[in-house]
């Protein structure tokens, strides 16, 4: 079916199976998977989708680029991610060794308090008992 519209692009594309090829000016069943004609290379071969105005070349072209863009488009996200996660956990321990460094302090001052009383309680029973 599609071989009896060789005449041209547009005709050929007008039936959604079949796929025209500009090298040879020849009309074919078209696969998505598998190109119909392997004298066509991909640079000249129109596909139903895009109605003889791109080149399966070009739509496989585009086609990867937009993959990689997305791609790296994901991998900034993560990245950026990734690193606000860890200035939060920097920022956390940072707080954390603030408060434990006060608690340290708070515990160093009541020691020394209490070794303070423990010596006034000595000296008063050695004065008491005079020794």
């Amino acid at each position: 079916m599609c071989s009896q519209l060789n005449e041209s692009c547009t005709q050929c594309i007008e039936n959604s199976k079949c796929a025209y090829c500009k090298k040879d000016g020849t009309c074919g069943v078209f696969k998505e998977s598998v190109s119909f004609s392997p004298k066509c290379g991909i640079n000249s071969l129109y596909t139903p989708k895009f109605k003889c105005k791109v080149t399966a070349q070009t739509l496989l072209i585009i086609g990867c680029s937009i993959g990689a863009v997305v791609l790296i488009a994901i991998g900034l996200i993560i990245w950026c991610m990734c690193r606000r996660c860890g200035r939060c956990a920097k920022e956390r321990e940072l707080k954390r060794e603030d408060r434990n460094r006060v608690q340290m302090e708070q515990r160093k001052q009541e020691h020394e308090v209490r070794v303070e009383e423990r010596k006034n309680a000595t000296n008063l029973i050695r004065l008491k008992y005079g020794m």
